[in-house]
């Protein structure tokens, strides 16, 4: 009798379940037939949304090379991934770095926040980068003033860490780490360090660099209210070119002109307004200003500032503990550290990984 009661309670129970799974599916397809075409296709695509700026937040991002400052190991155009965990993701793009898997070791390839790009605020930035990462690095809609793309993340080789000292010989590198009581050329140091990358071939001769110390001295002598010799006037017009301007408004308009074919170098303010100067060809900036301002020292003795920028480039510059000094393998143009100076370790958002593109040389970085 007791068994008998038991098998119809289990029969009723299953009865009242199976209606309730039938009404629950038959509510699913009625709700989906009544469910809008648009805003089906707007959920796939928030879905796919959510997904990808997972991937690339915390994962794998997507970025175009833009230009030749690391020629022939990345070239202009070629698309790569770039490995976020490594190094540590950001929790929101700008917002809170994570700690990674290891810290960043002399040789790695990153890619960093630039130092100089100006910020247009956080939400378009954290926009603006959503859709460069959604889109795989194909649609950027983050532009300078000129329209160009702007260059907020930048890719460059580490060879030199917090900690050690370096200082550029005639366009090569050397390098005095932590600890050591030697300058040690880069070459030297990849291989007793067992780290093994390969540096375009150098573009700039030796002998060019008599004209860059032509120039350098003209630019002193040009901050100093000085005549320049004939050869000082023809090392600076070989490599520079000079656009003035009366007042600050020109100053802007001339700094913009000079952007879009190439980069200011330097900016003399004279009594008569300023001199713009933009680089015409490719050059080793760390000796143009060790000269210009080894000349400036030996005019001005008195000025504390130029001496201590000169002794700077002379005995080589140290990098902070919690910074990097990225270079790019294609020393002589490459706008990189020398420029803008070490980066902070918590700027660099990931490695380079894998080249996806083009598909011809397709592979690891």
């Amino acid at each position: 009798m007791e068994v008998y009661r038991f098998l119809e309670t289990v029969k009723k129970k299953t009865e009242i379940f199976l209606t309730w799974r039938k009404r629950r599916i038959l509510n699913k397809k009625e709700k989906l037939k009544k469910k809008n075409v648009v805003a089906d296709w707007v959920e796939a695509f928030l879905s796919a949304v959510v997904i990808v700026f997972f991937l690339n937040q915390y994962l794998l991002q997507a970025y175009q090379i833009p230009s030749q400052s690391m020629v022939h190991t990345l070239e202009i155009g070629d698309r790569i991934f770039v490995d976020k965990m490594t190094y540590g993701p950001e929790l929101l793009p700008g917002v809170i770095k994570f700690p990674g898997f290891r810290q960043i070791r002399r040789g790695d390839i990153a890619i960093f926040e630039s130092p100089e790009y100006q910020s247009k605020g956080t939400l378009i930035d954290i926009v603006t980068r959503m859709i460069y990462m959604m889109t795989f690095s194909f649609v950027d809609l983050d532009r300078d003033e000129t329209g160009e793309p702007a260059k907020h993340f930048l890719i460059k080789r580490v060879p030199a860490l917090g900690g050690d000292r370096l200082r550029m010989r005639l366009g090569l590198l050397q390098i005095l780490p932590e600890g050591w009581n030697q300058w040690v050329p880069e070459e030297e140091l990849k291989l007793q360090s067992k780290i093994s990358y390969n540096l375009n071939k150098r573009i700039l001769e030796d002998f060019k660099y008599k004209g860059y110390k032509n120039a350098a001295i003209g630019f002193a002598k040009i901050e100093a209210g000085l005549d320049l010799s004939d050869d000082q006037e023809k090392g600076l017009f070989s490599t520079f070119f000079m656009k003035p301007a009366l007042n600050q408004e020109e100053l802007q308009n001339a700094k913009i002109e000079i952007e879009r074919v190439s980069s200011v170098f330097l900016t003399i303010e004279k009594n008569t307004g300023y001199e713009v100067w933009g680089i015409k060809d490719n050059f080793d900036r760390l000796y143009v200003d060790k000269m210009r301002f080894q000349a400036l020292s030996q005019i001005r003795p008195y000025d504390a500032n130029i001496r201590k920028e000169y002794i700077k480039n002379e005995i080589g510059r140290f990098i902070p503990e919690g910074f990097i000094f990225p270079m790019g393998d294609n020393r002589d143009n490459s706008r990189d550290a020398r420029f803008f100076g070490p980066v902070k370790v918590k700027k660099v958002l990931g490695r380079s990984l894998l080249r996806f593109w083009p598909f011809d040389r397709f592979g690891g970085v």
